[in-house]
Parts: C-alpha cells; sequence; structure tokens
C-alpha cells in the first residue's frame, strides 16, 4: 500500500519549499531574499501591491510577444532574476523592476 494521501501532501510541500530556497534566493542578490521566507513558503506581502495602490491603465502595455518572452525567462532563470530575464529576453525594457507588477498579473 501506499502512502496517505495527506502524507503525500506534506512530501510535495516539503519539496516544494526546497526548491524554493534553493533557486528562488540568491545569496548575492538581496531583493530575492524577499521572495521567500526562512521556511520555504512564499512571502505573500512581496507579492501583493503596495498599499493605496490603484489598478489603471499600464504606463507600458505588454503584448503578447511579450509576455511570452517573459514566461521563458521565468522558466529558464526562475521567479526574482528579473534582471538576467531582462538582458536575455527583454533587452529593450528600459528596466527591470517593470517587471513586477505585470510578472505578478501573468501568473
Amino acid at each position: 500500500m501506499g502512502k496517505p494521501e495527506s502524507q503525500v501532501h506534506e512530501c510535495k510541500q516539503h519539496w516544494v519549499k526546497q526548491m524554493r530556497l534553493k533557486f528562488c534566493v540568491r545569496p548575492d542578490d538581496e531583493i530575492t531574499k524577499e521572495l521567500i521566507n526562512a521556511d520555504g513558503t512564499l512571502n505573500q506581502k512581496y507579492f501583493h501591491p503596495p498599499e493605496g495602490w490603484q489598478p489603471g491603465k499600464p504606463k507600458c502595455p505588454w503584448t503578447d510577444n511579450e509576455r511570452a518572452l517573459l514566461v521563458q525567462g521565468i522558466e529558464k532563470y526562475g521567479i526574482g532574476h528579473f534582471r538576467e530575464i531582462q538582458e536575455e529576453f527583454l533587452p529593450d525594457w528600459v528596466t527591470y523592476l517593470i517587471f513586477r507588477p505585470p510578472f505578478a498579473l501573468v501568473l
């Protein structure tokens, strides 16, 4: 007989947390330390819009092609590696900081 479903779920969650800690946090990049809590769970506050933020018309609308390139970059480099994604996949974008709001909406 296999493991009970709850035990399988716990094992999967443990694995996910370990992968986040291994691949999402880079010691040389301070901003990545804000993505994941010490136990491997997502830092929900990081992904929420700033207090007082109101949705509106995007300053730089994303095309379908740009969204696809962003997803490719995330697949290759992981969440939080916006500089690398911008340099390789979206070099025409002025700064990697513009990725954060659309990134949250893409996922």
